[in-house]
């Protein structure tokens, strides 16, 4: 009889033991598989000063982005390119050369995955160059054109454009990359545009100075003064107008029909269409009869 309660007792403790061994950490593990996450990509990573770029990690499907707060060890290394700090994502710019750590940690659990950043300094080749003056003036409601030339395999992805004024020169559309880029002019006064190529940092800054129509002015270019188009091809010319200009006084003339010709009988207006004949060119005239004011495009048709 003791001997089977010597049995019994032993029995309940290696079971109780192997609860306390085994129970415990299976529910832990269990608790941790559902809140991973991991690294996407290499841990150490090199960029160049100027640079943006973005690191990632995955998370399994019990992690939630805003559980993810990202944090760098030397923010005069590298800095957060907004103000964001939680998600399953981030993007970063680098400001130096240098060393330093990113960490993503998950602040459910303490889980968490560390990048290492090498910045380096710029190359010195150039990726881009401007296209033209620096230096533009134009008037209020006109559209402008501003290009930068591509070097050393400058890609038009990485072209970004930034306004530093929005309220004295704006974006004619949504777009915001490439090697040439269109603006709209709102309101007097001088703003600056740039093209960065955020793959290296080089930069190309445009000031634009934007001026209020005299009391003599009655219409203005809308767009480049030069236009090339294809033999064949159609296209519109506009003129912005101002002080009571009237259309029936808007008249438009060619230098030379035999290259640009009207796309029907109409000679007046704010806008006319207009068709690419053959190989050259011609200017492009609109004129306010009423008080001389011209504005001139200069055509050329391949």
């Amino acid at each position: 009889m003791k001997m089977t309660n010597l049995v019994a007792k032993r029995i309940l403790s290696i079971a109780c033991a192997a609860v306390l061994l085994a129970g415990t950490p299976l529910a832990s593990l269990s608790a941790d598989a559902a809140s991973t996450i991991k690294r996407v990509g290499n841990q150490k990573k090199s960029v160049i000063t100027g640079q943006e770029f973005e690191l990632k990690v995955s998370k399994s499907k019990g992690v939630r982005d805003n559980d993810l707060k990202w944090t760098i060890a030397n923010t005069s290394i590298v800095a957060y390119d907004d103000n964001d700090r939680y998600d399953d994502d981030m993007d970063f710019k680098a400001k130096k050369a240098g060393t330093t750590k990113i960490t993503c940690k998950n602040t459910k659990n303490g889980n968490t995955v560390t990048f290492q950043i090498t910045v380096k300094s710029t190359s010195k080749k150039n990726t881009i160059s401007s296209s033209g003056a620096k230096t533009r003036s134009i008037k209020v409601g006109q559209e402008l054109e501003l290009k930068v030339k591509k070097l050393n395999g400058a890609k038009e992805r990485n072209l970004k454009w930034t306004v530093s004024d929005t309220s004295i020169v704006a974006f004619a559309d949504k777009d915001r990359y490439g090697d040439d880029m269109d603006f709209r002019a709102k309101k007097a006064g001088t703003t600056k545009i740039t093209c960065k190529d955020t793959s290296t940092g080089d930069t190309v800054t445009y000031t634009v100075t934007v001026k209020k129509p005299s009391s003599k002015d009655t219409i203005s270019r809308v767009g480049n003064q030069s236009r090339t188009y294809r033999v064949n091809r159609e296209f519109d010319l506009e003129v912005n107008t101002y002080n009571g200009a009237k259309e029936r006084n808007l008249k438009w003339s060619i230098s030379n029909t035999s290259v640009v010709a009207f796309d029907d009988d109409d000679r007046y207006g704010d806008d006319m269409e207009f068709r690419a004949k053959k190989a050259g060119t011609a200017t492009i005239t609109c004129k306010d009869v009423s008080n001389g004011d011209t504005v001139t495009y200069k055509i050329t048709v391949k």
